[in-house]
């Protein structure tokens, strides 16, 4: 099997990300960020893993293990951002809702 066209040991997935063992350098390996990744066998298209980034490469035995996640789209990134936002805002009111309790219920 080849990963664009670079040896490919084995490889895994789990959700959104996937780990890779390559026979290349680390920079060969760190070249493919950004790019479709396509397994290959035998010179036909296995499988394709596209909107992947490299988060990490490192050295494993006489291979280079580069492990990919999937990047989310602008869409999906600025609704995550905005939920975030809106539980730290929730999470604000609620302590200061529980002080005003704890004050009325302590002045009792």
């Amino acid at each position: 099997m080849q990963l664009n066209g670079i040896e490919l040991s084995t490889y895994s997935e789990q959700g959104n990300e996937v780990t890779f063992l390559l026979a290349c350098s680390l920079f060969d390996a760190l070249a493919l960020d950004g790019q479709t990744l396509t397994i290959t066998s035998q010179g036909e298209p296995y499988k394709v893993f596209a909107g992947y980034s490299v988060m990490s490469v490192g050295v494993q035995g006489e291979y280079t293990s580069m492990r990919c996640m999937r990047k989310l789209d602008e869409a999906t990134e600025a609704a995550i951002n905005g939920l975030d936002a809106n539980v730290a805002n929730l999470s604000k009111q609620n302590d200061e809702t529980a002080a005003v309790l704890a004050a009325l219920l302590g002045g009792e």
